[in-house]
C-alpha cells in the first residue's frame, strides 16, 4: 500500500503567512531527483526536478520563471504572450522561443524535447499526460478563493529547481507582495464604506465590455482584497450581455490588456454607466504581462489600483516599484518615460499596442 504524507511549505512574515501543498510520497519515491507535488487542479504529479525545457502554454507562469532567473529553461510560450512588445525589452530571447498553441500537440512538444509544461486547464494537462509529457495545472482560476493561491506557483518553482538563487529571488518577490498586500490590508480595516462595484474588461482580445474574468480569479481577490464588490463573478461565464453588466450600475470600470485603449474610447461612449459618467474608468498597467493577471509586477499593480481607487488613502510610489522591480528581477534600468508607458498600458516607444 501507498503512504502519502503532506508538506506544507510556509513563508512567514511577521504578518502574514502563505501556504502550498505538495504532496511527497516518502516511501516508494526515493529518487531525490523525483517530486510530487499537486498541482492547481487537484492533480497529484511526479516529475523529475530542475527540468531544463519548459513549455509555458499556462500565461500565469511566464513572466514569473524570467523574474526567478529560470529564462534559459523556457523553450515555448503561449502564442499571444509575444504580442506586447514590452516582452522584448524585459526578455532578450523571446524570439527564439516557440509560440505554443492552447493545445498544442504532444508530438510538437515531444519535438521540441519538452519535459514539463505549465498548463492552463485539467483537460489540455491530462491529454499531455497520456502522451508521456508531464504537465502541472497552474490556472489562471484557483479551485476557490485564490487568496490561498497567491504563492502558489512561486513556492512551486522553489520546489521543482534545487538552485539557492532561484530560492532567494522567490522569496524576495514573496516579502513584496506580503509587504503590499499587508500595507492594504492595515490601511483598509477602518474602512467601513459600502462597497463599491467594480467591473473589469479584459483586453487581451477585443472583445467589447462583455468579456471579463469570473470569481476565483486574481484580479477578484484582488479587488476584494481593496474591499470593492467585484461583479464579475456574478455572472455564469466571463462573456455576460451587455445588458447584464447595465443593470448593476457599476461604480467603477477597468480596463486591461494590450486593447485596452481601443476598449476604453469605445465604453467612453456608453454614458448609460454611472462609472462613465462619474469618470471612474481607469486603465490597468502592462508590462511584461498583464499586471491584473499574477505576474512579477503584482504589487506595483495593487498599489496602482488602490491610488486610483481610493486617492484619498493612498499615495504609493508606483513608479519607484516598478523601477525596483525590474531592477531587481529582469536587470534593467527603465526610464521615467518606461515606467510612464507602462503605467499608460502603451509600448516602449509610447504608442498603443494594438
Amino acid at each position: 500500500m501507498n503512504k502519502s504524507k503532506f508538506l506544507i511549505i510556509s513563508y512567514i512574515t511577521p504578518i502574514a503567512l502563505s501556504f502550498i501543498p505538495v504532496s511527497c510520497n516518502l516511501n516508494e519515491n526515493t529518487n531525490e531527483n523525483q517530486i510530487t507535488v499537486k498541482d492547481m487542479g487537484g492533480r497529484e504529479v511526479t516529475i523529475n526536478k530542475n527540468p531544463k525545457n519548459v513549455a509555458c502554454i499556462s500565461r500565469t507562469t511566464y513572466d514569473l520563471l524570467v523574474a526567478f532567473g529560470l529564462e534559459k529553461n523556457i523553450k515555448g510560450v503561449f502564442k499571444t504572450i509575444k504580442n506586447n512588445s514590452w516582452t522584448k525589452v524585459f526578455d532578450k530571447n523571446i524570439d527564439k522561443r516557440y509560440s505554443l498553441n492552447y493545445f498544442e500537440s504532444a508530438e510538437s512538444l515531444l519535438t521540441k524535447n519538452v519535459d514539463l509544461v505549465f498548463s492552463p486547464e485539467n483537460k489540455v494537462s491530462n491529454d499531455l499526460e497520456k502522451s508521456g509529457i508531464k504537465a502541472l495545472t497552474c490556472s489562471l482560476y484557483a479551485p476557490k478563493s485564490y487568496e490561498e493561491y497567491v504563492f502558489y506557483f512561486a513556492d512551486l518553482v522553489s520546489k521543482i529547481w534545487d538552485d539557492k538563487e532561484v530560492l532567494r529571488r522567490v522569496n524576495l518577490w514573496k516579502e513584496r507582495m506580503t509587504n503590499a498586500i499587508n500595507q492594504i490590508k492595515n490601511k483598509l480595516k477602518n474602512h467601513h464604506e459600502a462597497k463599491k462595484t467594480i467591473y473589469y474588461v479584459r483586453g487581451d482580445r477585443n472583445n467589447g465590455i462583455n468579456y471579463t474574468d469570473n470569481k476565483n480569479s486574481f484580479i477578484e481577490y484582488a479587488y476584494q482584497l481593496l474591499k470593492l464588490d467585484y461583479v464579475g463573478n456574478r455572472f455564469k461565464n466571463n462573456r455576460p450581455s451587455k445588458e447584464e453588466i447595465i443593470k448593476i450600475n457599476l461604480d467603477i470600470i477597468s480596463v486591461g490588456g494590450i486593447y485596452q485603449h481601443t476598449l476604453i474610447e469605445e465604453i467612453k461612449k456608453e454614458t448609460q454607466f454611472k462609472a462613465v459618467k462619474n469618470n471612474q474608468l481607469f486603465n490597468i498597467p502592462l508590462g511584461l504581462t498583464m499586471f491584473e493577471q499574477l505576474n512579477v509586477f503584482s504589487s506595483a499593480f495593487l498599489y496602482d489600483q488602490a491610488n486610483k481607487i481610493y486617492p484619498n488613502i493612498f499615495n504609493f510610489d508606483v513608479k519607484k516599484e516598478i523601477k525596483e522591480l525590474s531592477e531587481t528581477f529582469f536587470n534593467i534600468n527603465l526610464s521615467n518615460l518606461d515606467i510612464e508607458n507602462i503605467l499608460k498600458g502603451l509600448t516602449k516607444d509610447g504608442k498603443t499596442h494594438i
